[in-house]
């Protein structure tokens, strides 16, 4: 865990992982600068890539200090989070990919469902957009859920969420560097499922961008292979987290 230093530490760490969209990168950024909820740090990973994107965070870096930008050799998506949890120093985390955007009251909404309902996951519905046209969303109703008892609140993806941070870190989560494709299924399972209290929104407040780039639209053999392997470790540790809570009497 990082050292804070004399630094005000902020309420929410916002982590992005950031390789090769400068096309949709300041699109992203503004979006997070515009929250209405200001108490944030916002770390960009640059996942070594060859077009502008480092230059760009840079430039928002040197503009805002809330923006946190971290360089490193491209090693993948999944090592680049890794890397912004590494330095996070929120009481909360959330992850936003670099070529989507979120609505501006976002963290305002999500911050205050997690207090109203002392949850430490709160998590959004979500519409994906091809050149600015909504072409599929999530919609579930707002309320309390438990994914061992509802699975239909499962959602793999970990950039609708606002985690507490000591849900990650006592827990020791991190995200597997050795899958390319649905990498943050397996993180995304266990916050889900570790979560004390969990809160869903009734507002669609991420907005994922078909990117034909994207590592889902060059699916290989081996990604597949990978996904399955993610799936087994799911059922694995669903079954040790069911296990615990019988042995200390919690019940699932």
């Amino acid at each position: 865990m990082a050292e804070t230093g004399q630094k005000a530490l902020p309420k929410i760490s916002i982590i992005v992982p950031v390789y090769n969209t400068a096309r949709y990168l300041a699109r992203c950024l503004d979006s997070i600068a515009a929250q209405t909820f200001t108490d944030w740090e916002c770390i960009c990973v640059d996942d070594g890539s060859p077009d502008a994107s480092g230059a760009i965070l840079d430039e928002y870096a040197a503009k805002d200090s809330r923006f946190v930008v971290l360089h490193q050799e491209n090693g993948g998506v999944s090592r680049a989070r890794n890397a912004g949890l590494d330095v996070a120093r929120g009481e909360w985390i959330a992850f936003v990919d670099s070529d989507d955007w979120v609505e501006p009251e976002t963290f305002a909404l999500a911050h205050e469902a997690a207090a109203a309902h002392n949850a430490d996951l709160v998590q959004w519905d979500y519409v994906f957009e091809d050149n600015g046209k909504r072409i599929v969303g999530l919609s579930l109703a707002e309320g309390p859920f438990s994914v061992s008892k509802n699975a239909t609140y499962f959602c793999p993806s970990m950039c609708h969420k606002l985690v507490l941070r000591k849900l990650i870190y006592d827990n020791h989560l991190l995200f597997p560097e050795n899958i390319r494709l649905s990498e943050d299924r397996l993180f995304s399972f266990q916050c889900s499922l570790i979560a004390r209290r969990a809160f869903h929104l009734n507002r669609a407040l991420y907005h994922y961008t078909a990117n034909a780039s994207s590592a889902s639209h060059n699916m290989t053999r081996e990604m597949i292979l990978e996904e399955v392997e993610v799936v087994k470790e799911m059922e694995r540790f669903s079954l040790d987290f069911e296990r615990n809570a019988v042995l200390s009497g919690g019940g699932v």
